[in-house]
């Protein structure tokens, strides 16, 4: 975080620093309150006064809670005066002032980790378990957000594409043999229409060279698939390259687990579960429907039988995956991108 700050120059890095110093000392208060929160109450408990322990226990949580918007509101109040103790410039100055009101809008929130620490000194197990599970909890480490099909578009192959969208963007020429051994590629959309039913269900390869471009001869001869598999010069999804390291892949997406970087730099299987995947990601989407707008996203890790390592990144339908994209990683590099739609 330092780090991103120090690029919007010196004058920002010192407000931080300030802003860190005087915050803390305003945190510091119902901060102590809260954690003697398991002191007392537990020696309560121990003494086996147990009605005491909630009635002190309950009082205590108030008193931190309370305490959170009254020193809250205090910095609030304060945060205009007190950068004008330090000698430094007014433009630092300035900047203290705004991120101490930032930071006095956010102490409230901080009741949320007095209240767990009350929660957890009742000795209630089912509460100290669930109380674990969302401390484990990973937040999303990248700040990038899930794959959808709005990479697509940005990529230039959105879904939905058909052949004589491909043909009009110029990624294939309807002149050019196809790769299924026909004289040219509007040859083949000649035979699709003429006799649909032969390619029910089916698919071509229209396009050989990097990208490999597949097309469906039923679905309205909709784009099928994109592979990019040795061209370290054409870019997949996000800049996604031939070469990447796993991790330079995982930083281009979200992702909520730990343990996925942990794989990345260790190769350790302890990390996978037992189908030998590593989840990324998981994103439902309220409100999603039939009528193929996504209702999820989701990312994963999975370890393959001949040792290599997918990660997919998935856009999902009701009942169907609409695009999947899959890097597939080799000796410690990706090897293969690959696009795969379905309608």
């Amino acid at each position: 975080m330092n780090q991103r700050y120090s690029v919007r120059g010196l004058a920002a890095v010192a407000a931080v620093n300030i802003t860190s110093t005087v915050s803390n000392l305003f945190n510091v208060v119902f901060m102590s309150i809260g954690s003697s929160i398991g002191i007392i109450v537990g020696n309560l408990l121990g003494a086996n006064k147990l009605e005491e322990a909630k009635d002190t226990d309950r009082k205590i949580i108030a008193l931190s809670v309370v305490s959170c918007f009254v020193f809250g509101g205090l910095l609030a109040l304060a945060s205009r005066f007190i950068p004008e103790l330090y000698n430094t410039t007014r433009e630092v100055k300035q900047l203290s002032t705004s991120f101490l009101l930032v930071s006095a809008c956010i102490m409230p929130f901080s009741a949320r980790k007095i209240l767990e620490d009350g929660l957890d000194a009742t000795g209630n197990r089912k509460i100290q378990k669930r109380l674990d599970e969302l401390a484990t909890e990973d937040g999303n480490l990248t700040g990038q957000s899930a794959f959808t099909l709005q990479d697509l578009e940005d990529w230039g192959f959105p879904y939905g594409t058909d052949v004589y969208d491909l043909i009009a963007s110029g990624a294939i020429s309807d002149e050019e043999r196809d790769a299924e051994g026909y004289e040219s590629i509007q040859r083949w959309i000649d035979d699709v229409q003429q006799d649909p039913d032969k390619y029910q269900g089916g698919g071509s390869v229209l396009h050989n060279e990097n990208p490999c471009i597949g097309v469906y001869g039923s679905r309205e001869m909709k784009l099928m698939d994109v592979t990019i598999e040795n061209d370290d010069t054409f870019l997949g999804p996000r800049g996604l390259r031939l070469g990447m390291t796993m991790e330079e892949v995982l930083w281009l997406f979200r992702c909520d687990t730990q343990a996925a970087f942990d794989f990345a730099e260790t190769q350790d299987t302890a990390l996978l579960d037992e189908y030998r995947h590593i989840g990324l990601y998981f994103d439902p989407q309220e409100g999603g429907n039939t009528d193929g707008h996504p209702v999820y996203y989701q990312g994963n890790i999975s370890l393959q039988r001949d040792g290599k390592i997918i990660i997919d990144y998935d856009v999902g339908g009701s009942s169907i995956s609409l695009a999947i994209l899959s890097v597939t990683i080799g000796n410690g590099v990706v090897t293969e991108i690959r696009v795969e739609y379905d309608y």
